[in-house]
């Protein structure tokens, strides 16, 4: 007797498309565009960004922000942002993961939020248990999206802003 295949209900629907949406395209655009041309080493303008932009940061520091390109991967960013006063999160060291495309700054990088405890800790409703970080800049959230002009900096503030803004468990609902 053949196998029957059961159908799960979809969990999620498609939502109408408007101009909204057209950040988050963008950067889903760029991302499979990245995935199939992707050339194996860095571009030149890349690894001149990914070397200025840490530099810029040590040499004018963002209070409570620290960021450490990987050793022989510079295009592997970590960020430590010190838990602000007066969220729950305060004082406490947040981890998060940056990985910029090899044609960066024209794409923007993936981020990823390290402190989930596999998965069982969320501490705001745009930082979510898989290590997502939903955030305009690198098109995981509605917002002025990723351009070339945008730096390390000005992503590392945003995703500081998020852990002032919002955290809290009676936010997550």
């Amino acid at each position: 007797m053949p196998t029957r295949i059961q159908r799960r209900p979809l969990r999620a629907t498609a939502a109408p498309y408007s101009a909204m949406d057209e950040p988050r395209r963008s950067a889903a655009t760029c991302n499979l565009e990245t995935a199939l041309t992707q050339p194996k080493q860095p571009s030149g303008q890349c690894l001149l960004r990914l070397n200025h932009d840490p530099k810029n940061i040590i040499d004018n520091p963002v209070p409570e922000i620290f960021v450490e390109p990987e050793k022989g991967n510079v295009t592997y960013v970590h960020a430590v942002i010190v838990g602000p006063d007066n969220t729950p999160c305060q004082g406490g060291l947040i981890l998060f993961e940056l990985k910029f495309p090899l044609d960066n700054p024209a794409c923007p990088p993936q981020v990823r939020f390290m402190a989930t405890d596999g998965g069982r800790v969320r501490f705001n409703r745009k930082m979510y248990s898989s290590g997502l970080v939903s955030l305009s800049i690198p098109g995981t959230f509605d917002g002025p999206s990723w351009n070339p002009e945008t730096t390390l900096k000005s992503l590392v503030v945003s995703i500081q802003s998020l852990l002032i803004e919002g955290t809290g468990v009676r936010n997550l609902a």
